[in-house]
């Protein structure tokens, strides 16, 4: 079933959400809120000329007063890089690390993050700089074919993909659409109704078939006798959407970010280094930097793609974890085999990654000689950050800490939480979101949970 639209008041009531309009990315301002100029403690500033003591690294840069730090996965101490030794070696082995770079909530709302990348000279032919990016929308294909049949105006049957449809007199609702007695059909992916000021864009791609049994009772002859008249009206239906539309970057439409799409969409950063090597730093927007010009929410998730504590407590996180469908969402709500173009599943989504800021050193065929991922991790709570950055065992503190302000962590008891800001894990796991509104995928990583899932239309498509 479609989620039918939550209440004005309770749209309200989610400020911890606060999920409002994507703004037209056309016409943006330069950024601001960035990091000033790199102190000392960060090495030497941009340029071709690299660290030469130094391998394959991925630094998170310092600003004064903001408190930061990047580790390779389950090892606080250990930097995040590939040894010189490694990556110069005259017979490399191809090495891939992860890492986790840490910011405590506010901070990276207001402030984003910077990041230094080093390439050691004659490691490699290029640096392919690939940012993170997520599904804000659910994407999927429309329903291949809709069939309805009403008598005297109220509906009496329907299907979706030949598979039969719950329905009233005046709607059926099926997981990717719906249908109105009328004829009116609106997909589930599509966000761009407009109502309360909220539009969102189409996500919803491919084509259908609808078909329109109408029947209408009449009273024939005389003595009069009541006689049924049905007419057929068979319609295409193109759904008009795309799944890109519904990804969402930082670095979309970034200034600071100079590899575009012609819809603005930021593009893999590839910088060819021949022999040499490179020393470069990259300044990622902030949420408060580009509320109302590209993107106007509260969420850290806009940044910070790092999910799944419960898994990283085991020291297995790679193996561990459940990726958020956000990420990569498989497939959309159909029904398996119902919509296929050539004989192939078109309800199929491709991954737009993993959560990580992705950074490949490639050799001069395009092979990935080495990669580090970049996974940001924002912090509800100055306690759990500074335990965690001290060494304590990651098992007894929690990055996504939601007791009340006041009581589990310091600050004044003004009756909220230690949560400010929402990250990936508090929008899957929060339950009062998910009871009040069965939006939220109530601690189910699998669940299709998508930061701009307030925006999806009514089950009669009003917005």
């Amino acid at each position: 079933m479609l989620n039918t639209r939550v209440t004005v008041q309770f749209r309200f009531a989610i400020a911890a959400l606060a999920l409002l309009v994507v703004t037209n990315l056309m016409g943006c301002k330069a950024d601001s809120n960035y990091f000033a100029a790199s102190n000392a403690s960060v090495g030497s500033g941009d340029g071709s000329t690299s660290d030469s003591t130094a391998g394959f690294r991925v630094r998170i840069k310092s600003k004064s007063g903001v408190d930061s730090f990047m580790h390779k996965m389950n090892d606080v101490a250990a930097s995040c890089e590939i040894p010189l030794a490694t990556v110069i070696s005259t017979t490399p082995q191809p090495t891939s690390i992860q890492c986790m770079a840490n910011m405590m909530e506010y901070d990276l709302w207001f402030y984003g993050w910077e990041y230094e990348v080093n390439v050691p000279s004659g490691a490699c032919s290029f640096l392919d700089e690939e940012v993170y990016r997520y599904y804000a929308y659910e994407p999927g294909t429309g329903p291949s074919s809709i069939a309805i049949a009403t008598l005297d105006g109220v509906l009496t049957s329907c299907s979706m993909g030949g598979v039969a449809m719950p329905f009233s007199s005046a709607v059926c609702v099926g997981p990717e659409a719906s249908i109105t007695a009328k004829g009116g059909v609106t997909c589930g992916y599509d966000y761009s109704v407009t109502g309360e000021d909220l539009t969102g864009p189409n996500c919803c791609s491919g084509r259908g078939v609808v078909s329109v049994a109408t029947s209408i009772t009449s009273l024939v002859g005389t003595p009069p006798v009541p006689t049924v008249t049905t007419t057929v009206q068979v319609n295409d239906l193109d759904y008009g959407g795309s799944a890109k539309s519904c990804t969402q970057s930082p670095m979309d439409g970034a200034d600071v970010w100079s590899a575009q799409y012609t819809d603005l969409r930021a593009a893999p950063l590839i910088t060819q280094l021949g022999s040499g090597g490179l020393l470069r730093s990259q300044k990622v927007p902030s949420v408060y930097s580009v509320r109302e010009k590209r993107v106007a929410q509260k969420g850290n998730f806009y940044n910070a793609g790092f999910h799944d504590w419960t898994a990283y407590q085991t020291g297995a996180w790679d193996t561990n974890r459940v990726i958020p469908r956000a990420f990569v969402p498989i497939r959309d709500r159909g029904t398996a085999g119902t919509h296929t173009v050539a004989g192939q599943d078109v309800n199929s989504i491709l991954s737009v990654g993993d959560g990580s800021y992705d950074f490949k050193c490639l050799g001069p065929a395009g092979e990935i000689k080495h990669r580090i991922r970049v996974y940001l991790n924002e912090w509800n709570t100055i306690e759990d950050y500074t335990a965690f950055k001290a060494g304590t065992d990651p098992t007894t503190v929690e990055p996504t800490r939601t007791g009340l302000a006041g009581v589990d962590c310091s600050a004044i008891n003004s009756g909220y939480t230690c949560n400010t800001i929402w990250g990936w894990d508090d929008i899957i796991n929060d339950t009062t979101y998910a009871v009040t509104t069965g939006l939220s995928g109530n601690g189910d990583k699998t669940a299709y949970v998508f930061p701009y899932e307030i925006f999806r239309p009514n089950a009669d498509g009003s917005p």
